[in-house]
């Protein structure tokens, strides 16, 4: 008898814990993504379009800011949903056409959408808790805009979007008993739909417990 209701007991202070764990939180990340070098590319595209010779530059990275809502239901898996934004990231050229005109412009990038993901955790037990696997995702409009000024001035706007996959690592550190730092790694596949091509961005940020 006494050993049905020790096991019992422990059965209740086993489901408490889990009850503990079920909260809701949100939090808010900036990351940062290393952009390719794609200087090369442009000035072809310029130099068929127009002649003559081109060169240009561009960002070297595009920074991210994301909000978070997470559900926790247990030591072993949180939910979450998150909107993003980011920065502009400008190329700027110049070139000379076939015909002799000289010509100036730069270029624009941007994304937005949101992303889902579920977190798995080890236990609490284990130690390390703070870190997590995560699988989702994502859904994302990019928008490309351009200027050019030469004999005239062209504009040009162009969009696309998409859904793809993430995965990534993290892992959360206590400040207090509701307020965690978070470090982030997060790979993303078909980003805006586009089927070849990926991204990956490194975060940093805060989540807290409501």
């Amino acid at each position: 008898m006494l050993k049905t209701l020790s096991i019992l007991f422990m059965g209740l202070l086993s489901l408490g814990a889990q009850a503990q764990q079920k909260q809701l939180y949100w939090g808010a990340e900036l990351g940062s993504s290393t952009l390719g070098d794609a200087t090369a590319d442009l000035n072809n595209v310029l130099v068929s379009r127009f002649g003559g010779s081109a060169s240009s530059t561009q960002d070297k990275s595009i920074g991210m800011f994301k909000i978070v809502g997470g559900y926790r239901y247990n030591e072993f898996v949180d939910m979450e949903l998150a909107y993003l934004q980011s920065n502009s990231a400008k190329s700027n050229f110049k070139g000379v056409s076939s015909g002799s005109n000289a010509y100036s412009g730069n270029a624009t990038v941007t994304f937005s959408g949101i992303e889902y993901a579920v977190n798995f955790r080890p236990s609490i037990s284990s130690g390390w808790n703070g870190a997590y696997f995560r699988i989702g995702g994502h859904n994302i409009k990019l928008i490309s805009k351009a200027s050019i000024t030469g004999t005239q001035t062209q504009q040009f706007t162009d969009s696309t979007s998409g859904a793809g996959l993430l995965y990534g690592v993290g892992y959360d550190t206590a400040l207090n008993t509701s307020t965690k730092v978070r470090f982030s790694a997060v790979k993303y596949f078909k980003f805006a739909g586009e089927y070849e091509d990926t991204a990956s961005f490194v975060s940093l940020g805060l989540v807290r417990d409501f």
